[in-house]
């Protein structure tokens, strides 16, 4: 990827990012309106104009233009997202600039939440359930609205190219807040109980994965977790019988962890028992909870 810098429009002067798959190169050029406010055609000639002006290059030529377009940042968000029977997610919910590249990742988030309670929903939890997408996912939305336009305000001042380094360099540091994703959780949300403090981790919180063991042998958390079931994660080093009978949309796992890479990740000193949700978060975290508390929880989920 090459970047040229301009102080009339920042980091987004010029960009060139080239598309092995396909032997060509994606050509970005921020542009600015004539006199009558209106902006150039983004023609094969236009383009050819802005790249001999900002990057310098003699005997570089752009030919064979496949796909053109004009951008323009927009920042929208629904006040909800659901009326009923109608329910949003994606683009259809919240769209804003491309800074950070927040756009796939927050739809993608919105529909693993949504998802899991429509399935829940049809097995007769609550009504309440789908409440709850909006509860978790429209802050994260306006979250991310006000970090990429934060961001956006950023790569196209002054200091822009340098901004665009620092994200680079550190994508937890970037002006707007982390853009990696993984801080995001829904702490203090309707879904989430914490019966006590035996875990450092929370309820909310996006549930870390680890190297462990269990009965069948050596495994990793995320491994326990990929599907579309509730994991109950009992870390202890005296395994006994499950906490639970077996219920359909349920994994139970006796974790061992003798080298401590998820006790650490979890924040525990003792025995504890973690409830993570198919979309990967927490909802439920305890020392050692009798069935009756755990089966109390299960229910709103229709488990």
């Amino acid at each position: 990827m090459h970047i040229w810098n301009d102080a009339r429009f920042g980091a987004g002067a010029l960009a060139i990012v080239p598309l092995r798959q396909d032997d060509t190169w994606a050509v970005h050029a921020a542009v600015i309106p004539d006199e009558d406010g209106v902006l150039p055609a983004p023609t094969l000639d236009t383009f050819r104009r802005v790249f001999a002006e900002r990057a310098g290059l003699p005997g570089v030529t752009l030919h064979d233009l496949t796909w053109a377009s004009t951008w323009r940042p927009t920042v929208r968000m629904v006040e909800r997202y659901r009326s009923g029977r109608i329910l949003l997610a994606g683009d259809a919910a919240h769209c804003h600039s491309a800074a950070g590249g927040q756009g796939m990742n927050t739809g993608i988030q919105d529909a693993h939440n949504l998802a899991w309670k429509l399935a829940a929903t049809l097995r007769g939890a609550p009504d309440a359930l789908l409440d709850s997408y909006e509860a978790e996912r429209l802050p994260v939305a306006r979250a991310v609205l006000a970090a990429t336009s934060a961001q956006h305000r950023t790569l196209f001042s002054d200091g822009g190219a340098r901004a665009l380094a620092a994200q680079f360099a550190d994508l937890t540091a970037t002006a707007g807040g982390d853009f990696t994703g993984l801080s995001l959780g829904y702490r203090g949300g309707p879904l989430g109980r914490d019966l006590d403090d035996a875990t450092g981790i929370r309820a909310g919180d996006r549930a870390p994965d680890a190297p462990c063991r269990t009965t069948d042998g050596p495994t990793r958390l995320f491994d326990l977790f990929r599907g579309a079931h509730f994991t109950l994660l009992r870390f202890t080093d005296r395994p006994g019988p499950p906490l639970l009978p077996p219920l359909p949309g349920l994994r139970e796992a006796a974790v061992q962890d003798p080298d401590g890479h998820a006790r650490r990740a979890y924040g525990l000193t003792g025995d504890a028992t973690v409830l993570v949700r198919p979309d990967g978060y927490v909802t439920l975290t305890a020392g050692t909870p009798d069935a009756e508390q755990l089966r109390h929880h299960l229910r709103q989920f229709a488990i």
